[in-house]
């Protein structure tokens, strides 16, 4: 194998943040990547893109995403759309979810997310639990 590479930029200034990202790993792979967030009130919106490329072959991976959060009181709300293209094969996905903060560390959560893959069978995803920050 080769040697790997990677470099990323990060910007932040008050409620606005962005990144970009690339990578060459040792097989010759590659990934760019770039997001963003921008933040109002109680308001977060973010956005993201990843292209994914493997070395000898033609197989691509491209990726757009656009979330938002909105927190009421220990509530937080969520809310996320993507699409992603696998070697011409589009996909998009859809989420909802919330949490409740019990403390700085613990938090409950619940989510839902629908897989809609072209030229196959859609797909359903449920999660609820607790989650805790050592």
């Amino acid at each position: 194998g080769g040697r790997t590479t990677s470099g990323a930029l990060r910007w932040a200034q008050g409620a606005a943040a962005a990144m970009v990202a690339t990578e060459r790993n040792g097989s010759g792979d590659r990934v760019w990547f770039a997001a963003g967030r921008y933040g109002l009130g109680n308001a977060v919106v973010y956005a993201a893109y990843d292209k994914s490329e493997m070395a000898g072959t033609n197989l691509e991976a491209k990726a757009f995403t656009l979330s938002g959060t909105y927190a009421i009181g220990a509530t937080t709300l969520k809310v996320g759309v993507g699409r992603q293209d696998l070697s011409g094969t589009k996909t998009n996905f859809y989420s909802l979810g919330a949490d409740y903060a019990l403390s700085k560390r613990t938090s409950l959560y619940a989510s839902f997310g629908h897989y809609d893959p072209e030229n196959a069978k859609t797909s359903n995803g449920y999660g609820a639990g607790i989650q805790h920050a050592f």
